[in-house]
């Protein structure tokens, strides 16, 4: 668990010196007020993307059943976010709940996000490996040109 003070103080250091929009602190910052259990202070700082991943959350810790849908909306999240780490545990989950990654939407949103943040291997990967349809691909692929 992550000492609170100490959170808050590394929060307000960030902010005093700029650092408070970089995708990769952001992250680290919405890790940090996760274990502090503060997941409704996150949209404050962090704005409309992580009400995605915190909906998620409150599903999966109620333990109601998350389908594609539900992850493409968090793996848009991670996109927007930059949060290359939680759209890799998303994958990891993806894999072992069974979730199809050959969906459309679900298999476009994951290459999105690692081509979004900067992992363009594990998109081709997924294009590749995944299991992927013939207009996934394609789809896939345009994606990687945004």
């Amino acid at each position: 668990m992550v000492d609170k003070a100490l959170g808050l103080a590394v929060h307000g250091a960030l902010l005093k010196y700029g650092l408070d929009h970089d995708p990769h602190l952001q992250s680290r910052l919405i890790y940090m007020y996760a274990e502090m259990g503060f997941l409704g202070g996150i949209k404050k700082f962090f704005g409309e993307p992580l009400n995605e991943l915190k909906l998620f959350f409150e599903m999966e810790r109620k333990g109601l059943k998350v389908n594609e849908a539900s992850m493409v909306s968090m793996l848009s999240a991670c996109t927007h976010l930059s949060d290359l780490s939680t759209g890799q545990w998303a994958h990891r989950y993806i894999k072992s709940n069974g979730l199809k990654v050959n969906d459309l939407r679900l298999g476009s949103a994951l290459v999105h996000m690692y081509a979004k943040c900067g992992d363009i291997g594990m998109a081709m990967a997924v294009l590749y490996f995944g299991g992927c349809t013939k207009r996934m691909c394609v789809h896939g692929v345009l994606q990687l040109e945004d």
